[in-house]
């Protein structure tokens, strides 16, 4: 029989497959002539073990528009795995990861699901100092991460996880920093840099030179700075706007936007003011629209910047 966890009792559950027969309702699982790929699953966020921290995690996210599973999975945070390093991610049993939806694992799930993120139990590698997690599947690696320092902003603490702000990177492609959730943590959900799926940090567009700005005791303001490169030889009108970790708007050009064509990028800054005083400190999304004036093709990026202070 097939029996769905109760906090997942949703459109969008995970369920198990305890006899290798594929689920023959559609919208909760796979149908039964459905192709499921691991490939498509990836490392998304996590939270580490540290003293005094927060229950430790691990979440994968399925970025495809088609269903994936469990099955065939592992994972390893040892330095120089040998085959027996490697771990089933869900041991015995076969999770579903529907299109486009997160996963996480944790020992005790319920010291971190509070509502229907999905969690599920599971014997996590060690997440102990800045180790390296590996993901793989047939032999192949799936994806990589390493704890590095630089990925902290700077209200980073135990309490707080690391989240990958750009879901179809992989590996050293990937970016990561630490989560602008208020929870500390969003796991079992997207990313708070991942609140839009169709959002992505694209290189190729938007670069970030300064990502924290601050103003200094002497009255000076260091200002955030990026630049927008438009993506090929048309003319683009770039619109950007700032939002809070509530997605709230705090600044923006919308009103009157820049234009960028060429190879020449476009310089733009943000000085912290909302309104007639300096914006809050915490983290904010630098979301990014590039619209054509020819064609009307639209092309988005998204990065975190963070107020901070000095």
């Amino acid at each position: 029989p097939w029996i769905p966890l109760d906090s997942f009792y949703t459109p969008s559950m995970a369920w198990t497959q305890p006899t290798g027969v594929l689920a023959p309702f559609a919208a909760l699982c796979p149908a039964t002539d459905a192709e499921l790929n691991d490939t498509t699953v990836s490392l998304n966020e996590v939270q580490r073990r540290l003293a005094g921290s927060a229950e430790p995690f691990i979440e994968l996210a399925n970025s495809s528009p088609h269903w994936a599973s469990t099955k065939g999975i592992v994972w390893t945070t040892a330095s120089i795995p040998f085959p027996e390093d490697w771990e089933s991610v869900s041991g015995d049993t076969r999770w579903f990861v529907p299109p486009q939806t997160p996963l996480a694992f944790a020992a005790c799930p319920s010291r971190i699901a509070a509502g229907k993120e999905r969690v599920l139990p599971a014997e996590l590698p060690s997440l102990w100092g800045s180790v390296e997690l590996q993901l793989a599947a047939g032999g192949e690696l799936l994806d990589a991460f390493t704890f590095e320092s630089n990925m902290e902003a700077p209200w980073h603490t135990g309490q707080h996880s690391i989240e990958k702000t750009t879901l179809h990177a992989r590996n050293a492609d990937a970016n990561w920093k630490t989560t602008g959730a208020a929870a500390g943590q969003t796991a079992g959900s997207w990313n708070s840099w991942q609140a839009q799926p169709e959002w992505g940090l694209n290189d190729d567009v938007l670069h970030v030179i300064h990502s924290t700005g601050f103003a200094a005791p002497t009255g000076e303001v260091v200002p955030i700075a990026f630049q927008v490169t438009a993506p090929d030889e048309e003319a683009w009108e770039v619109h950007w706007t700032i939002e809070n970790n509530i997605g709230a708007s705090v600044a923006s050009n919308v009103e009157v936007p820049a234009l960028v064509q060429g190879d020449q990028p476009l310089l733009c800054q943000w000085d912290g003011i909302r309104g007639s005083t300096y914006a809050a400190i915490g983290p904010y999304l630098l979301k990014v629209v590039l619209q054509s004036v020819q064609s009307h093709r639209l092309v988005r990026a998204q990065a975190p910047i963070y107020v901070c202070p000095h």
